[in-house]
C-alpha cells in the first residue's frame, strides 16, 4: 500500500526480515517522516524470490543499469502493458477499498497509506499517536491473502 515512488525506492539496508518490517527512511516518504510497514509472510516470501535475482544488493528493484533503482513510473508501465488501465497509484486505491470492505477502520487504512492523521487537522494530529502496527499487520496478511487468491 506504498506509494510508488517509495516502492521504486526500496533498499535492502531498510529491510528487516527477522522484525517483518520495512523502515522507509523519512527522505523517502512524501511527508518526510520515517513510517514503518509491516512485512506479511506473502510478501517475505516474495524478498527472498527478489533477492535470489538482486545483482547490486542496494536496491529491491534495480535499474538496467544497476546503478540505482527503477524508475517511479515503471509499474504503471508494466500495468499499461498487461492491458490493465490503472496506475501504480490506483493500486493503492484498490487496496484501501478492499481493506475498508473486509472492516478494517478508517484509521488503520489511512496509517496503512501513510496518510496525515487527523485528516490534516494539526491539533487532532498532536493527540493522535497510534500508528496501528498490530492492526495494520493483521490488515497487509489479509490483503496479501487476497491478492493470492487472485493471482
Amino acid at each position: 500500500m506504498t506509494r510508488p515512488s517509495e516502492t521504486a525506492k526500496a533498499k535492502w539496508a531498510d529491510i528487516d526480515v527477522k522484525k517483518k518490517q520495512w523502515a522507509i527512511p523519512a527522505d523517502d516518504m512524501k511527508r518526510g517522516k520515517p513510517h514503518v510497514v509491516p512485512l506479511s509472510d506473502t510478501l517475505l516470501l516474495l524478498l527472498k524470490e527478489i533477492k535470489a535475482i538482486n545483482v547490486a544488493g542496494v536496491f529491491l528493484f534495480e535499474s538496467r543499469k544497476l546503478d540505482g533503482h527503477i524508475n517511479s513510473e515503471t509499474a504503471r508501465m508494466a500495468l499499461r502493458r498487461a492491458g490493465i488501465r490503472s496506475t501504480a497509484h490506483g493500486l493503492r486505491a484498490l487496496a484501501a477499498t478492499c481493506m475498508q470492505e473486509q472492516g478494517y477502520p478508517e484509521a488503520v487504512i489511512d496509517a496503512a497509506l501513510a496518510h496525515a492523521k487527523g485528516g490534516g487537522d494539526k491539533t487532532m494530529a498532536a493527540y493522535l499517536r497510534s500508528t496501528f502496527y498490530e492492526e495494520r499487520s493483521a490488515m497487509l496478511e489479509e490483503w496479501a491473502r487476497i491478492v493470492r487468491c487472485l493471482a
